[in-house]
C-alpha cells in the first residue's frame, strides 16, 4: 500500500465517525457543461496504477494491452484487460487494483483476436505512450480506463482519466503519433 493511499481512507474513516448530525439534503446538482464527477470507487488513483497494470498483464501474457479499464463501483477494485500475446492469441485478465494478483485468463476467439492485431499494428505508443499523452493533456490525472480502437479511419486510444479536481475527462491518443486531444 501507498502511504498517500492510507493516510487518505484513515482521514475518510475519521470523518465518518465523527459526532456531529449527519446531513439529509442532496448536494446541488453539477451545471451540465461540466463532466460528470468519477464513481465513488475510482475518486482516489488505484494503489495498482493503469502503467503497473500494462506492465503485469503484459508479462503475464508476454504480449500488448489493447484495453485496459479501472473497474470497481464497490470494491473490490480490479483492472480488466485486454492483451494481444505475442502468439497472436487475445487474452482477458483481471489484475487486483490493490494487490497487482493477476487471475481470471480467458482467451478470446480468433475473429476478436484478428480485429485486436489489425489494430495493434498501428499502434506506436503503447501503454507508456497513452499514459504521457494522457499526463500532457491533463496534468495530475490517473487513468482509469484506456481502448484502443478506430475513429473515421485512425487508429486511437480512448482513454478516461480522473483530474485534480475529481472530473471524469476524456482523452483521445493518436496511437501513430502520440498526439492528444482532450475530448470532454
Amino acid at each position: 500500500m501507498r502511504p498517500t493511499w492510507v493516510l487518505l481512507v484513515l482521514i475518510a474513516a475519521a470523518a465518518a465517525c465523527g459526532n456531529g448530525p449527519v446531513a439529509t439534503t442532496p448536494p446541488p446538482p453539477s451545471p451540465p457543461s461540466t463532466p460528470a464527477p468519477a464513481p465513488s470507487a475510482l475518486a482516489t488513483p488505484a494503489p495498482v496504477t493503469f502503467v503497473e497494470a500494462a506492465e503485469i498483464v503484459e508479462r503475464a501474457v508476454r504480449g500488448r494491452v489493447t484495453n485496459l479499464q479501472l473497474y470497481g463501483p464497490q470494491p473490490p477494485v480490479v483492472w480488466l484487460a485486454e492483451v494481444l500475446g505475442r502468439d497472436g492469441t487475445l487474452t482477458d485478465l483481471r489484475v487486483s487494483a490493490t494487490t497487482g494478483e493477476v487471475s481470471g485468463k480467458q482467451v478470446q476467439d480468433t475473429e476478436a483476436a484478428a480485429g485486436a492485431a489489425r489494430l495493434m499494428a498501428a499502434d506506436r505508443v503503447g501503454a507508456w505512450g497513452v499514459w504521457r499523452a494522457t499526463s500532457g493533456a491533463v496534468p495530475g490525472s490517473w487513468i482509469t480506463a484506456a481502448v484502443l480502437d478506430e475513429e473515421h479511419g485512425t487508429v486511437v486510444w480512448e482513454v478516461e482519466a480522473v483530474d485534480p479536481a475529481r472530473k471524469v475527462r476524456k482523452i483521445e491518443v493518436n496511437a501513430a503519433t502520440g498526439a492528444a486531444r482532450v475530448l470532454l
